[in-house]
């Protein structure tokens, strides 16, 4: 496949064209690697600020979002925000395990918790999931994704898309390709390859306008 994206659809669609076996990850080109991150985390940046300004364009000032894509340290999750700072942060794994409802189904759910900082996740959050997700149309009226009777509440709703998340070993491995030692939650990126990475986003940020206050 051409590595010219023009989405984060293109993105996805090359990361999970190698396979998610840990010999598939192993076989990656490092170049590819590192294009599939900065690329990821611009697109996905791109796509966080189109959906603020789509559906949450009274709520949140998407001025303010910023966004990466890291390795998370011993956690597996998609995504998660830091509400002081509204600071974004998707797991790079979810190029390679998840689909794009999936995908646009977390950009939703972090943005609402901007909008509901101090709920945690609980029934009044997951009602405004709901609604933003059937707005997006990511689900329509016949979607049920609530669990009778299930308690405590942040496993009571379950969002569309598909994740294939069960194995941890492919995960281990796309850590292990990039990305060090542990520093505040997250893997950093190997020493070895700050200079790849660098010359990488210095060219997709001057092609897409933005800047490491934007996509960190």
């Amino acid at each position: 496949m051409n590595e010219n994206y023009t989405s984060l659809r293109d993105v996805m669609q090359h990361a999970q064209s190698f396979g998610t076996s840990i010999k598939d990850i192993r076989n990656i080109p490092t170049d590819t690697l590192i294009r599939l991150l900065v690329y990821g985390k611009i697109f996905a940046y791109e796509e966080t600020i189109r959906i603020a300004k789509t559906y949450f364009h009274n709520e949140i000032d998407s001025d303010d979002i910023a966004v990466s894509m890291v390795c998370f340290y011993r956690k597996k999750p998609l995504a998660k925000v830091v509400l002081r700072t509204f600071y974004i942060r998707f797991g790079f794994h979810m190029l390679f395990q998840c689909d794009y409802t999936a995908f646009i189904g977390a950009i939703i759910h972090e943005l609402c918790h901007l909008v509901l900082p101090k709920c945690g996740h609980n029934k009044e959050f997951y009602l405004l999931v709901e609604k933003k997700l059937l707005e997006a149309k990511i689900i329509d009226n016949e979607y049920n994704g609530w669990v009778k009777d299930h308690y405590p509440f942040r496993r009571m709703y379950y969002e569309p898309g598909e994740c294939n998340l069960c194995d941890e070993a492919s995960i281990d491995t796309l850590r292990n390709r990039l990305f060090g030692e542990a520093c505040s939650g997250e893997r950093c990126l190997r020493k070895e390859y700050k200079r790849m990475y660098d010359e990488e986003f210095g060219r997709a940020a001057i092609t897409h306008n933005i800047t490491t206050n934007n996509v960190i």
